[in-house]
């Protein structure tokens, strides 16, 4: 039996452990089942994340996680991750009749609070973008209907789905992938434990049609949503 820290947080469909159906958990539980072992998702902060997998060692596997993330956390702990277990694109989404199209038009983005608008560190402050705080994508999404931002900057599955089930389908946004968005993959992540790491590898490559399915079912790795 092992212990997986997940995000306490609901970024369905992409994760959403013990919240909501989420792709995350349906390919790690298809994977625990084609190995015969048990994992247990375990809900928390961030922080305490962190904490329990690098200094209490109370959990045994941290989801989701990516070699880039809490660098100066993680420092020299010798930690291992699997390849990307769901890949994902965080960019600015907007209303379909904003005029905003160009960086230079950008004046307010709304984002979460704490998350980090990669692709924009150095570009809030050479272009005078203010970034308007929430604690919830209820508050963003309200600002963004209510013009008090341009945009949302968050995961563009993510949010979409929130925008459906708050405000239906009559509701629509558009990913503007004009401006700077950022492109990656949620991993899973050990610093005990790699032998189960190269299993959950060998497993995305043996049953990759499976994969394929489970994530056609939430709507997650829209190629063409991203290029058009």
């Amino acid at each position: 039996m092992y212990t997986v820290g997940v995000e306490d947080v609901n970024y369905a469909p992409h994760y959403a452990f013990g919240k909501d159906r989420n792709v995350a958990e349906d390919i790690l539980n298809d994977f625990s089942k084609e190995n015969k072992i048990t994992l247990i998702f375990k809900p928390m902060s961030i922080g305490q994340l962190y904490w329990s997998l690098l200094t209490a060692e109370t959990i045994d596997f941290k989801y989701p996680d990516h070699p880039t993330w809490g660098t100066d956390i993680k420092r020299d702990a010798p930690m291992y991750y699997s390849k990307g277990v769901v890949d994902y694109v965080d960019g600015v989404v907007m209303l379909p009749d904003s005029s905003v199209r160009y960086i230079n038009q950008l004046k307010v983005i709304g984002a979460l609070r704490g998350f980090t608008l990669v692709p924009y560190l150095d570009l809030v402050e050479k272009h005078n973008i203010s970034i308007l705080r929430a604690n919830d994508f209820e508050n963003l999404i309200q600002a963004l209907l209510k013009g008090r931002v341009d945009g949302v900057y968050a995961n563009i599955d993510v949010i979409r789905q929130k925008v459906s089930e708050l405000h239906g389908d009559n509701t629509k946004v558009y990913f503007n992938y004009k401006l700077p968005y950022q492109r990656s993959n949620y991993r899973l992540s050990t610093k005990k434990y790699p032998v189960i790491i190269r299993k959950l590898d060998k497993y995305f490559k043996k049953y990759s049609d499976r994969i394929d399915l489970i994530k056609e079912k939430y709507g997650v790795e829209n190629i063409d949503f991203i290029s058009q």
